[in-house]
């Protein structure tokens, strides 16, 4: 009997069979291809989701030696927030804040800081430092970044390479006022020589950046940063790595931002002080039940002299 009339047998013979073997047949024969289709089908499925839900970014706001704090919410502290005020529909629109940057930070300079670990600075130092430089510079300079936060000791780094926008080109001068307590500081006259020995090629050309806080010592002083206080509403979503037990947390606008009016409300919003629990109050008088105790009596004796 031919090949083709003894499939066309068996294909008349399984459509008569039993459901189980009929299922037991097509599993045996076609499994991978229904896998191979399921498999497609789920990615197809994927991709079209993707698209339906991704959300336009209405700024980039690159984040150094950060992490997400568990249980920050960063979308209900930040996002939601912010994006409302603006007119702009949360479900269709995010601020991208990117912790993903990891830099060099020297153990020495870190030697008094609890929140520093050894091998978080073994990380940093080998594996990511580098690149994260790398990859900051390509997005800087394809006008992808509006905002950067991070310690003084990087944040100084960019300010005295020129890529910050001074303050003054986008606060008014009532905002300057206001916020005067929380602007940092540069000397334009340093970041000039600086500049003006790239030019020339003389790359071992060396100056200390001057105390941020010193503005008299400055010769040509300009704000170009603003300080994030531990009681602003972004440290509540994200920890943030800086060199010294005190340093603060500093954010500025990127020179080349399409975007600074937008990023000048989001550090306006980023500026909002929350209440802080006094823990440490709490602990204390809880830690004391003779002091509690003696107190009680005191009182209890003067009401029954009363």
């Amino acid at each position: 009997m031919p090949l083709m009339d003894e499939f066309k047998d068996e294909r008349e013979e399984i459509k008569k069979a039993p459901l189980k073997k009929r299922l037991d047949y097509f599993w045996e024969y076609y499994k991978w291809w229904a896998i191979g289709g399921m498999l497609a089908l789920i990615a197809i499925a994927m991709f079209v989701r993707s698209i339906l839900t991704r959300k336009e970014e209405v700024l980039y706001v690159a984040l150094i030696n950060a992490a997400e704090v568990l249980g920050g919410d960063v979308d209900s502290n930040l996002n939601e927030p912010f994006l409302t005020a603006h007119d702009y529909d949360p479900k269709k629109y995010k601020v991208s804040f990117d912790a993903d940057f990891k830099m060099n930070i020297s153990g020495a300079a870190h030697a008094e800081s609890a929140s520093v670990t050894s091998a978080y600075i073994d990380y940093v130092s080998t594996t990511a430092s580098a690149s994260s430089q790398q990859t900051l510079s390509v997005y800087v300079a394809a006008k992808s970044v509006d905002l950067l936060a991070g310690s003084e000791n990087w944040f100084d780094e960019y300010a005295y390479n020129g890529f910050y926008l001074p303050l003054a080109d986008i606060f008014t001068e009532e905002e300057l006022e206001k916020y005067s307590d929380c602007l940092y500081y540069i000397d334009y006259a340093v970041k000039d020589r600086y500049n003006e020995a790239t030019q020339n090629q003389d790359y071992k050309y060396s100056e200390k950046y001057p105390d941020p806080y010193d503005i008299e010592a400055m010769e040509n002083p300009v704000a170009v940063g603003i300080i994030l206080k531990e009681n602003t509403i972004i440290n509540t979503c994200y920890a943030f790595v800086t060199e010294d037990k005190g340093d603060n947390v500093v954010i500025g606008i990127i020179s080349n931002s399409k975007r600074p009016e937008l990023s000048h409300d989001l550090i306006i919003s980023l500026l909002e002080e929350v209440e802080i629990p006094e823990q440490a109050d709490n602990a204390q008088t809880d830690n004391n039940p003779t002091e509690n105790n003696q107190t009680d009596s005191n009182q209890a004796e003067s009401n029954q002299a009363e």
